[in-house]
């Protein structure tokens, strides 16, 4: 059984019961028999209702590889990102640097103001409230086809967020009116990752770093790829048959993606975001969960809350976030309990909802 641990909790065990734990392990082990374009799944499970956590792996390195996957490789965490931006955004709220209502036209540059002029939004009117809520109006360059085919048509090209906002402009238009709509946007945090660089006078490694408190969670592994010094070598990922692993990171590290984390440390950051103890103030976790009264782009999709979105856990409700390449975190107030899990295969080439059986599996496991 391919279990370790990594990241010490405080007030958890090491180990999970082993009947839960063989449980969880073969969970994953069916999931790799059922879909064998997967190469390799790593889960953390931290059950504060036990008081135990377990960390697992299936699978190999690489597709069709020899090599066992070990538990708690760092990985490409891509939009799982989004709730450490939105976390350092309340922050800087909360540190009286920025108000949530401040339209982005008095936050950003000249040029990133313009540039969205010219594509008919207006900064103007959209606050840093509507970015964090998905409910500005923005295109989504990172989810257009055209986006993906330039990514891959030149894999080392290195990317600005100046260049994916003109990709934006070019390739999309206004999904809605401000406020009026909940229309996810890769784009959208990538310009809340220039409103927290220049308030914040820091680099967006720096900030989040500073601002979420790395170093007092003990997240060792967790850094902006990049724009940080690599920890340790990171598990391969894939796109279909394609090894995605050495794209360039700018084609998504601005905001809207960009960290590297382990499923531990995802799991741990989760947990301590939503019991609020990332914030000073009290309210702030609640005002960073409500959700916006507006109907959303995606029927199948709920609105979007400052921080995170909801989510089924077996009978419960949790709170998280999912990422294109296969990955997803999330934590359960009622319980406790916080879940991560990294598929190294992107589930744009999968059978749609694998991922989240996973976690319904383990929600079903944890009781």
């Amino acid at each position: 059984m391919a279990v370790k641990r990594s990241l010490t909790i405080a007030g958890m065990d090491a180990h999970m019961d082993v009947s839960l734990a063989t449980s969880l392990q073969q969970s994953l082990d069916r999931l790799l028999q059922r879909h064998p374009l997967i190469p390799g799944v790593m889960l953390t499970v931290m059950a504060g209702h036990r008081g135990q956590c377990f960390t697992g792996a299936a699978g190999h390195t690489a597709m069709h590889g020899a090599e066992a996957l070990s538990p708690n490789l760092p990985f490409r965490i891509a939009s799982v990102t989004k709730p450490y931006v939105a976390g350092a955004i309340m922050r800087l709220m909360e540190e009286g640097k920025l108000d949530l209502q401040q339209t982005v036209e008095s936050l950003v540059s000249r040029q990133t103001s313009d540039v969205l002029l010219r594509g008919g939004y207006q900064p103007g009117v959209f606050t840093v409230d509507h970015l964090l809520t998905h409910t500005s109006g923005l295109f989504d360059h990172a989810s257009s086809r055209a986006y993906t085919e330039a990514v891959l048509a030149e894999p080392q090209r290195q990317w600005s967020r100046a260049d994916q906002l003109a990709f934006c402009v070019k390739f999309g238009q206004p999904q809605a009116a401000p406020g009026t709509t909940c229309a996810y946007s890769d784009t959208g945090y990538i310009v809340l990752g220039e409103v927290i660089e220049r308030v914040s006078g820091m680099n967006l490694a720096q900030a989040l770093r500073e601002l979420l408190q790395f170093h007092q969670l003990g997240l060792v592994d967790t850094h902006f790829e990049l724009l940080e010094p690599e920890v340790r070598p990171r598990a391969r990922q894939y796109l279909g048959t394609v090894d995605v692993t050495s794209l360039h990171p700018s084609m998504d590290l601005w905001g809207g993606g960009g960290l590297i984390s382990t499923t531990d440390e995802l799991a741990a950051f989760f947990r301590a975001l939503l019991q609020g103890r990332l914030f000073t103030k009290p309210g702030t976790l609640a005002a960073g969960l409500l959700m916006p009264d507006v109907r959303s782009a995606d029927p199948t999709a709920p609105a979007h809350a400052r921080l995170l979105r909801s989510h089924p856990f077996g009978r419960r409700l949790a709170w998280g976030h999912t990422g294109f390449w296969g990955v997803a975190a999330l934590y359960c107030p009622e319980i406790d309990t916080a879940v991560a899990a990294c598929m190294t295969q992107a589930p744009a080439a999968l059978p749609v909802g694998i991922l989240q059986a996973l976690i319904q599996d383990v929600a079903t496991l944890i009781g």
